[in-house]
């Protein structure tokens, strides 16, 4: 797990990956499995780099009072790694964690099998990933009105029923 080295983080770099696999499970993030936390933590800190890290003074405590931190500091290039692992599911399930959050604010209006449709054509969309991306970095990202159109129709696709105005 983490940039598919499999290789075991230096002693520098382990200290980050504890400290932001800690933060990860602490905050229930992705479900808060120690596991699935472990290989976000690896991969996220593999994909920046220690000495990218270093440069950006970013301590490992830095991660350990959240793993919402900023990270604009560390490069666009490096931000664009980390979003790559984070989508490539390699530690977990992006579009079934949607999936179940759709449905659990949805309730008996959808369906797992038509959330899990609509989540897997939403997580590869641009929008989805710019808003990622702009969470790691501190800024927000607002989809167009054409982006959330898209979403309206992966729903329908779905067999979901939308009502309510376009947009809404």
């Amino acid at each position: 797990c983490g940039g598919g080295s499999g290789a075991t983080p230096s002693a520098s770099e382990a200290a980050y990956v504890q400290a932001l696999s800690k933060s990860i499970a602490n905050e229930n993030a992705f479900g808060g499995d120690a596991s699935n936390a472990d290989c976000l933590a690896t991969g996220i800190i593999k994909a920046v780099g220690l000495k990218t890290l270093v440069r950006s003074n970013f301590l490992p405590e830095d991660f350990a009072k959240g793993s919402n931190i900023n990270m604009s500091g560390v490069g666009p290039k490096k931000i664009d790694a980390v979003v790559d692992f984070m989508l490539n599911g390699q530690c977990i399930d992006v579009a079934g964690r949607l999936a179940d959050s759709m449905v659990g604010s949805a309730g008996a209006s959808m369906t797992k099998d038509q959330a899990l449709c609509a989540a897997r054509k939403i997580v590869k969309q641009d929008s989805f990933r710019r808003g990622f991306r702009a969470s790691l970095m501190g800024t927000s990202d607002t989809a167009s009105a054409k982006e959330k159109e898209a979403v309206r129709g992966f729903m329908t696709e779905c067999g979901v029923s939308i009502s309510g105005p376009s947009g809404a």
